[in-house]
């Protein structure tokens, strides 16, 4: 029996779930190699699912990518450290730095990846297919990439 889960995401076609003993499972469409969670990937604390990649955020802070990685989704900044949230998208990932600055990669063809300049203090993030949402600590919200449906 698998120990209970404690953290989950969806992806486009795929589910990720953090076991209790910090491991990741992934289930669900596989074409490109979204649910085949890296051998010896440990200590993980939350996860996000993309279209087609899915990342884990390690307790230490550290950012895991896999799957497909057609847009550079899954190149993670090698100076990427201190994450808290994790999040993906259609080609993209964000995340969010423990100094509440976020940092985006990947897919950028409606400036979803185009962090605005001087966004500090974000508390939370939110991903959808081309854009992203920050919560700031006072309470207000910053979006940016795809706004045709405003």
């Amino acid at each position: 029996m698998l120990p209970p889960s404690v953290a989950i995401a969806a992806g486009g076609n795929h589910s990720l779930c953090v076991l209790a003993n910090g491991t990741v499972r992934a289930w669900g469409k596989n074409d490109s190699g979204q649910c085949d969670v890296p051998l010896g990937l440990t200590n993980v604390t939350k996860v996000a699912g993309g279209w087609n990649h899915s990342l884990a955020l390690t307790s230490n802070g550290i950012v895991i990518a896999w799957g497909g990685n057609e847009s550079g989704q899954c190149n993670v900044p090698p100076s990427l450290t201190n994450v808290v949230e994790v999040g993906a998208g259609l080609g993209f990932s964000v995340a969010l730095r423990s100094d509440g600055t976020v940092v985006a990669w990947g897919n950028n063809i409606y400036g979803q990846c185009d962090v605005p300049p001087g966004l500090v203090d974000v508390v939370k993030i939110a991903v959808g297919v081309y854009h992203v949402l920050a919560l700031r600590a006072n309470g207000t919200i910053v979006g940016w990439g795809q706004n045709d449906a405003g």
